[in-house]
């Protein structure tokens, strides 16, 4: 009974580390922009999104306000995109699941390298997160 109660801790264990990621992606540059866009995630992870900027995906990836984003270029707020990235759960995401799914196509798709910094001083900002390196896609 012990044994199989330690492999059930393992495989558990395993499959919280192990990231998950969009059974597939379709990533392109949008015409719209501002009024007509949208960011639509579904229950299961998946994600449809008209005319969303970068910034909104790293802020959805990272659950902090895009205005909380530093040492992003201009162009990450400017151009759009249209995003269909399919979520292979079959079941309703974690917000832990869909920032790393968010996260890993973002890597994949932009090359984004960031990381969350904490602020504890009284009135700063308690969580912001510092882009290092982001690039333009290849298109689909």
């Amino acid at each position: 009974m012990r044994t199989i109660v330690m492999l059930i801790v393992i495989a558990s264990t395993v499959a919280a580390q192990t990231p998950v990621t969009f059974t597939s992606v379709s990533l392109t540059r949008s015409s719209v922009r501002g009024v007509g866009s949208s960011y639509a995630p579904l229950p299961d992870g998946s994600v449809a999104a008209v005319g969303a900027s970068l910034s909104i995906f790293i802020s959805t990836a990272y659950s902090v306000p895009y205005l909380d984003i530093e040492g992003l270029p201009a162009w990450t707020r400017l151009l759009t995109y249209d995003l269909n990235a399919t979520s292979g759960l079959g079941r309703p995401a974690t917000t832990q699941e869909r920032e790393s799914m968010m996260r890993a196509m973002l890597a994949d798709r932009f090359k984004l390298v960031a990381h969350v910094e904490n602020e504890g001083a009284p009135g700063s900002r308690a969580r912001f997160v510092v882009v290092e390196r982001v690039e333009l896609p290849i298109e689909d």
